[in-house]
């Protein structure tokens, strides 16, 4: 299926690659970090699924459609980061 990637992230090429190892068939709309969207951003001129990330679905509540879908996302840290973050907390 063909869908409306849309991703106001700092890396969106990540995203859209994400969806293209599920067998999603993309149309790219990047828009830049932190976007502040509005309706008109996401009218296309057809019936397709606008997917995008949580974090710009969050931002689009207000005037979203039935064909608006988000892909959660959780983030994993490695030991590495958790190692870090407890040295750090050990100098003081």
């Amino acid at each position: 299926q063909t869908v409306h990637a849309v991703a106001g992230i700092g890396n969106p090429q990540r995203f859209f690659q994400t969806l293209r190892e599920y067998g999603i068939v993309i149309i790219e709309h990047e828009f830049p970090d932190h976007h502040s969207y509005q309706a008109k951003d996401l009218q296309f001129k057809d019936d397709l699924m606008v997917l995008m990330t949580e974090k710009d679905a969050v931002k689009c509540c207000s005037f979203a459609t039935p064909n608006y879908w988000y892909l959660e996302v959780a983030a994993e840290l490695n030991d590495t980061f958790w190692l870090s973050i407890r040295d750090k907390l050990l100098e003081y």
